[in-house]
């Protein structure tokens, strides 16, 4: 039972941060939801904070499957909508990555929505950030060795292609080298990625790198 893949959001409509966040098999699950949810809490002063409450089930399309559509939840507002990601993953008989999964607002909740299969076996689709740049929303992406950050970019929000060269990587695999669930922002003219890195054996901190945003179009040539 446990926590995961915290993540920050912030309303416009509201004008309240949302702070979100990936629960697996605690009280907090509803029951007939299988394994896991997906939560928030509400603030619009960064002091106090609303209750916790569930904004979307763990949905499959397959009844009895052993799986996730919510692992890594992304919420992010893409043409006017607010919409959540999240990845898909089966874990019986092993752990195999389906692909992408998209879930709308409808009825007090977010809904699955569609489902998108994996068909890029060149790394596997573990945690993943969006950021937009011209019109297209990019992902950035960690596969579960962690050892690179991958780039895809999408002009429907929904299909993604992916660059065959690693974003970010390291020569040499190394713990201290593990970019997990590593993040982006587009401000002035630069694309800054942010993920951590082990400094010593119980320290870890965030490294940024950074770059002119304008380059983005030479991974995907």
């Amino acid at each position: 039972r446990y926590n995961s893949d915290p993540g920050l959001f912030y309303d416009p409509a509201s004008r309240e941060l949302w702070v979100t966040w990936r629960e697996w098999g605690t009280e907090n699950v509803p029951d007939g939801c299988p394994y896991c949810c997906t939560m928030r809490v509400r603030t619009g002063n960064g002091v106090n904070f609303s209750g916790a409450e569930v904004i979307a089930l763990n949905e499959n399309a397959d009844a009895g499957l052993c799986a996730d559509t919510q692992m890594c939840p992304i919420l992010y507002s893409w043409r006017g909508e607010t919409v959540l990601y999240g990845v898909s993953y089966v874990y019986e008989p092993y752990l195999l990555p389906r692909g992408m999964s998209l879930y709308r607002f409808a009825g007090g909740r977010f809904r699955l929505s569609e489902s998108v299969p994996w068909a890029d076996r060149s790394f596997d689709l573990w945690h993943f950030d969006l950021f937009e740049h011209e019109a297209a929303l990019y992902q950035i992406v960690t596969g579960q060795s962690g050892n690179a950050i991958m780039i895809g970019r999408s002009t429907d929000g929904l299909h993604f292609s992916y660059s065959r060269r690693p974003l970010h990587s390291h020569r040499l695999f190394l713990r201290r080298n593990y970019f997990y669930k590593s993040t982006a922002v587009v401000h002035g003219g630069m694309l800054h990625v942010f993920y951590p890195r082990k400094s010593g054996r119980d320290s870890v901190r965030i490294v940024m790198r950074s770059m002119p945003v304008c380059r983005l179009d030479k991974y995907f040539k």
